[in-house]
């Protein structure tokens, strides 16, 4: 997990590497675990009491600010964007009828837009604390 995290702001590449390969192996081109999830979440949080804690908050006021940060400003936006990604891509990025007869249908799935939003949440999320 922080391997990945880590291999993000250095080398992206390895990470995709990685995803391709998953791919060839599982058939699936999402994380199996979710890791990298918790640990953000994690980041979030320690952020968010960072702040509250700087601002002199009230107890209650970081207990909301810590809730408000982990529950929409990443996890809800995340599963909008990765909503929002799955189908634009599943409708219109998605090449149909290609080339081969025989070839199997792909569906972008919505658990590896989840992930690409997370892999992209990051480092702006370094940039901005």
């Amino acid at each position: 997990c922080f391997w990945v995290l880590l291999s993000l702001l250095s080398q992206p590449q390895k990470v995709y590497r990685t995803t391709s390969w998953h791919k060839q192996t599982k058939n699936q081109w999402a994380r199996d675990d979710p890791a990298v999830v918790v640990v953000l979440v994690l980041f979030v949080t320690i952020a968010a009491l960072a702040y509250g804690i700087a601002l002199r908050l009230p107890l209650a006021a970081i207990a909301e600010l810590v809730a408000w940060a982990v529950l929409v400003d990443f996890l809800a936006v995340a599963v909008a964007v990765a909503t929002v990604m799955w189908f634009v891509s599943n409708r219109y990025l998605r090449v149909r009828g290609g080339v081969h007869d025989h070839a199997v249908e792909q569906h972008v799935e919505w658990l590896y837009c989840f992930d690409v939003h997370c892999n992209s949440f990051w480092p702006l999320f370094l940039g901005t604390v």
